[in-house]
């Protein structure tokens, strides 16, 4: 099981309350993982400083006992590559889970590089946003209801975006959201 938590918002009301109650809830994780509780923590939605935020005790050294977390889900698409959380979570071990991968909402399926890619290896421009994201070493979260988008989405591993496309497509980077933006959260 992942026990997440969902944003690094929260109801404190300055930056220094929301700040240590996102510590706390992160302790009280760590406790109940330590105990058995809980099989995997992790975080959603979360920037590298807050990340380090969970981790640092107050004289800036890392906490004794501190667990990263497993993983960090965050949109992730060609047209938000989120670069910087990549890598962050790449040097320090930390899975990243994308969602909005295909980018419906952005027009990203529209796109017409993404189209010429996916005409090109007979696949849907979905499975196209998708896979990117898998070659970016990004676990995937495709969400559908629809039983022919669900098979769909699981036929990603019989092709693969060449180097060529994969530079394509992560030069439609716009930094363009669909849902959350915490960059402003403290």
């Amino acid at each position: 099981d992942l026990y997440l938590i969902h944003a690094p918002t929260n109801l404190g009301e300055t930056d220094e309350e929301i700040r240590d109650l996102r510590q706390q809830s992160w302790q009280v994780m760590e406790q109940l993982h330590a105990a058995g509780a809980l099989r995997s923590i992790g975080v959603s939605n979360f920037e590298p400083r807050h990340i380090e935020q969970l981790l640092r005790g107050t004289g800036g050294s890392r906490r004794e006992g501190a667990v990263l977390p497993a993983v960090n889900q965050v949109e992730l698409h060609a047209y938000l590559s989120q670069s910087d959380i990549r890598e962050y979570c790449e040097a320090q071990g930390i899975l990243v889970t994308s969602y909005g991968s295909v980018g419906a909402a952005s027009g990203l399926l529209d796109d017409p590089t993404v189209v010429a890619i996916a005409k090109s290896h007979g696949k849907s421009a979905a499975q196209v946003t998708l896979r990117h994201s898998l070659q970016r070493n990004c676990a995937v979260l495709a969400r559908s209801t629809a039983p022919q988008r669900i098979t769909a989405n699981a036929e990603l591993f019989d092709f693969e975006l060449s180097e060529e496309e994969v530079r394509q497509l992560d030069a439609l980077e716009r930094a363009q959201r669909t849902y959350w933006d915490n960059s402003e959260v403290p």
